[in-house]
């Protein structure tokens, strides 16, 4: 074998493995805004996802797939949204947005949301809801709560404008 065709075969590998992971983790993804939608029990056509580290505008929403850009560190980053009206989609509504990261090692997936220091974990094979989507999605429930109930809230009339969700 030469060297390059080494090089080729260690190439092809750890693409491989990579691929995987995006995957994986697009699948941890899928499963967790589905039980997130079931805990807040809404329609999960009510999320969206957005690209991370760029300014929230509610026109460039789009899919999953698009909104998962591996960044530095190795994890997933993109923007949830998730909208938010008075009346069942009956405009104007909002977006309330958090920026989160998905990772996935040899110990299991690891979720870290923009702004928390301690990431949230799960086991590499999961199955249904676990005591740690609970503590995550009420940690989210609460803040969005929160967010609405404590102090002043100026509202506009353009329908989905964005709200940052502070954690």
């Amino acid at each position: 074998m030469s060297k390059y065709q080494e090089l080729s075969e260690v190439y092809k590998k750890e693409r491989e493995k990579f691929t995987e992971n995006e995957q994986q983790c697009r699948e941890f993804v899928t499963g967790l805004v589905r039980l997130l939608a079931e805990y807040l029990e809404c329609d999960p056509g009510l999320f969206e996802f957005h690209l991370a580290n760029v300014k929230f505008d509610p026109a460039n929403s789009c899919s999953m797939e698009e909104a998962l850009a591996m960044g530095m560190d190795g994890s997933w980053h993109f923007m949830l949204g998730f909208r938010l009206c008075a009346e069942s989609n009956i405009p104007p509504c909002e977006v309330v947005h958090w920026e989160m990261s998905v990772n996935r090692g040899p110990a299991g997936f690891e979720l870290r949301l923009h702004g928390v220091h301690e990431p949230y974990r799960w086991p590499p094979n999961f199955q249904g809801r676990t005591k740690t989507h609970d503590a995550l999605f009420e940690r989210l429930y609460k803040a969005i709560r929160h967010m609405y109930t404590e102090g002043f809230t100026r509202f506009t009339d353009t329908d989905r404008a964005g709200r940052q969700l502070k954690l």
